[in-house]
């Protein structure tokens, strides 16, 4: 059965560590290749494949079998099946045997007859203390690396303790590996004893590198290979630490050996050099890791705002839709699928449209238009049919997202319910036609005052009929004063019937005199106060009748009244005179 590798980090994480994964198969097959070239150089008796150079110590058969073991074992455990497990487990405990028992035999002064079983050595061999036996690092690594891969064939292998092992084994490689570079024996050997050579410290390297990869979320790998700004910031670092310091090492030694300069000037190099470069690797890494993590807050913040988004789209009553930057529909919009009952293929890319009323869509669809052109705000309003085929009026707003460099990136609305709005508006404006008509079609004068201060005055303007009666236009007198309007005198009286209705806060008639167009009338008019809520008043609404009329007919009875009492009087007059006269003839 084939156990896939998943990473602890997820899905998309063992996609990208899947080329690491490789680097362990690609390991443990050259491993296999180094450890058969040099039983070959031992069959066909070559120097040049047992090792490399004729003064460098030479790879032991038992050595190159170990590391054809360890390889094989390391390819068992990238194939993750339970049966290459097991034949990882008996491959991975003959190299460790082998480490051990070699151990045990420097250890020990013995000589158990392992080392010479394939193939026989000259006792004159190059840096070999014993013919045909490991170095003793050699065997160290071999024991450390066995019991690390027998820890892998584990069902839950223990990863500190195969890494730490690993490592360990790695650093003893690359130390055998420097001494050859700086011709220092002691880095690949211990005192008389043989020496490792330096295809096997090689093949060490290449080992290790593949056991760390076959795990790569795990342990010291994971923390390398994590997406966070430590993996990033170890990633960074990792070449420069390994390999800076063995370079400039080598060029300061270089130059101590041809007499350059002193020991003490070297080590003084060495130590300024390493400053320097590490002070400039951990500044750029400074530097890198600033920008990644304004990335991350920006990232951040953009997470937070598209929550509470996404927050605002559930707990409002209002369509929340969002569109790509040149207007598509492209994220489904829960709101709009539940007020439209349209679902998300039949709204997308420009389908919302078909949601309108016929009559919207045209001016709807060149609004949007407009708005993606001139990346202005997109505002509009149309009727938007319900699921249940109902048709109410909606307010459309539309606010494009723009990227850092100005282009747009989406566009994000919302959709209001405003049709009990809209029909508010339409009531209102029948009962203003209602009002204009009675006010435009009354035949007495109606006039309106604006109240700025208790003791200002402005006209807003007056019906036909006083238009007629006073040669006026509404228009002319919007704004003006009662001076302006009727003159000084007037003007004044008129004020003070204004004053007097604000300070009294009731309606109020008077009879009065004025003169329009030259001709001297008079005028029965009522000033009517409104108020807001706080008892001030704001307005002023006066109607006013001719009462010349009236008043000429009842200056006209007076007069007859008069008349009709001084023939009363005439008559009365002559009845005594007569009555006197009378009374003189008879007695007479």
């Amino acid at each position: 059965m084939h156990i896939p590798f998943v990473s602890s980090q997820g899905v998309g994480y063992t996609d990208r560590l899947a080329p690491l994964r490789l680097v362990a198969k690609g390991a443990s097959l050259l491993v296999i290749l180094i450890g058969c070239i040099v039983i070959v150089g031992w069959i066909f008796d070559v120097p040049a494949l047992k090792s490399v150079l004729p003064t460098w110590v030479t790879m032991k058969a038992n050595t190159a079998i170990c590391f054809i073991l360890a390889g094989s074992a390391l390819w068992q455990l990238y194939k993750s099946t339970k049966r290459s497990a097991r034949y990882a487990q008996i491959l991975a405990a003959i190299v460790l045997g082998i480490g051990l028992l070699t151990l045990i035999q420097y250890g020990f002064g013995l000589n158990l007859g392992i080392d010479q079983l394939l193939f026989k050595e000259p006792v004159t061999a190059v840096a070999t203390s014993t013919p045909g036996r490991m170095a003793a690092n050699t065997a160290l690594n071999f024991l450390l690396l066995g019991s690390a891969l027998l820890m892998l064939s584990r069902p839950y292998p223990f990863q500190a303790g195969i890494q730490a092992f690993t490592v360990t084994a790695f650093f003893i490689a690359l130390l055998g590996l420097l001494g050859y570079l700086y011709g220092i024996q002691e880095f690949y050997g211990f005192g008389s004893y043989t020496k490792m050579a330096v295809h096997t410290a090689i093949a060490f390297i290449i080992l290790c590198t593949g056991i760390l990869c076959l795990y790569p979320d795990q342990g010291i790998t994971g923390t390398v290979t994590s997406q966070h700004a430590g993996g990033m910031m170890t990633r960074r670092l990792l070449l420069t630490v390994l390999g800076v310091p063995p370079i400039l090492s080598g060029i300061i030694l270089a130059g101590y050996r041809t007499k350059l300069y002193s020991a003490e000037i070297g080590l003084s190099l060495a130590a300024v050099f390493s400053i320097i470069v590490f002070a400039s690797v951990i500044w750029l890494n400074a530097r890198a890791l600033g920008k990644i993590d304004t990335r991350r807050q920006h990232a951040e913040e953009q997470r937070q705002s598209e929550a509470r988004f996404r927050s605002l789209t559930t707990a409002t009553s209002q369509i929340v839709w969002s569109t790509s930057a040149d207007g598509r529909v492209l994220e489904d919009s829960p709101s709009w699928r539940a007020y439209t009952g349209q679902t998300f293929e039949e709204y997308q890319e420009f389908g919302w449209l078909t949601a309108l009323h016929p009559g919207d869509r045209n001016d709807a669809a060149q609004s949007w238009k407009q708005a993606v052109q001139t990346k202005s705000l997109y505002k509009v309003e149309y009727r938007l049919r319900a699921a249940d085929g109902h048709y109410r009026h909606f307010a459309a707003r539309g606010v494009p997202v723009l990227a850092e460099d100005g282009i747009i990136r989406e566009w994000i609305g919302t959709c209001t319910d405003i049709h009990n709005r809209k029909q508010a508006e339409a009531q209102l404006q029948e009962r203003e036609e209602f009002l204009r008509t009675i006010y435009d079609g009354a035949a007495s004068l109606i006039f309106v005052v604006d109240v700025l201060k208790p003791a200002t005055f402005a006209l807003r303007g007056w019906n036909a009929a006083a238009e007629k009666a006073t040669g006026i236009k509404s228009a002319d007198i919007a704004g003006k004063t009662p001076e302006e309007v009727f003159g000084p005198e007037q003007g004044l009286i008129v004020r003070q019937r204004y004053e007097s209705c604000v300070e009294a806060g009731t309606s109020m008639t008077y009879e009065e005199c004025f003169s329009f167009q030259g001709q001297e009338g008079w005028w029965l008019t009522t000033y009517s106060p409104l108020q807001d809520s706080n008892g001030n008043t704001y307005r002023i609404v006066g109607t006013t009748f001719n009462i010349t009329e009236r008043k000429q007919a009842e200056a006209a009875l007076q007069l007859s009244e008069a008349q009709v009492r001084q023939k009363a009087i005439d008559l009365e007059h002559t009845l005594v005179t007569l009555q006197r006269t009378q009374t003189q003839l008879v007695q007479s």
